[in-house]
């Protein structure tokens, strides 16, 4: 089986809020670096993936918000200095009273957020887009037939919404692919 990977992955290394206290990310590098190891020790083949199609991360995420996750670092870091705790919201409006987006880089970490266990720091964009590259590149090796691909993701991006981030998960790479994905013949049954 083909294995997409990057070590890009290792530029998001955050914390998150625990029983009261900053811990080390459940969701951390060693992650990738067990199941990379798992997957070499297996024989498997590892690829390095193709640039993002940044329109299809337009395609599922609304603008501000790709703005948004792209500067926040940078903003935090400006405001808190570069070696600042990682950024990430610690109150979250209701939507359904906000009618307006926050200007301000603190609310908009609440707005933009739905969980203290997702953070930014200074390399989670980067991260962010590579992992939605892997699973872009993990489909388009299936689409053409190459064979079977696992796409190795991380941050993982599966509980992303359209404008806010949680769960460790930034882009929504799997809306992102199925965007990617040719839609031939739909059988109902």
């Amino acid at each position: 089986m083909d294995v997409v990977a990057s070590e890009t992955h290792r530029l998001h290394d955050t914390v998150e809020l625990s029983r009261g206290r900053l811990v080390p990310s459940s969701e951390s590098p060693r992650r990738a670096a067990i199941i990379t190891s798992a997957l070499s020790e297996r024989g498997h083949s590892f690829h390095r993936p193709e640039a993002i199609d940044i329109d299809l991360v337009r395609r599922v995420h609304a603008p501000d918000y790709v703005e948004f996750l792209s500067t926040a670092w940078d903003r935090w870091a400006d405001r808190y200095g570069p070696d600042a705790a990682a950024a990430m919201g610690f109150m979250w409006p209701s939507r359904a009273n906000v009618t307006v987006r926050p200007t301000d880089l603190v609310g908009q970490l609440g707005y933009h957020s739905f969980a203290a266990d997702t953070a930014i720091a200074a390399g989670t964009w980067t991260a962010a887009v590579e992992s939605a590259a892997i699973a872009q590149t993990a489909t388009d090796r299936v689409v053409d037939g190459t064979g079977p691909a696992y796409a190795l993701c991380r941050p993982p991006g599966h509980h992303a919404t359209t404008d806010q981030f949680g769960g460790y998960c930034y882009l929504n790479n799997a809306a992102i692919t199925a965007h990617r994905l040719p839609i031939t013949s739909m059988v109902i049954r």
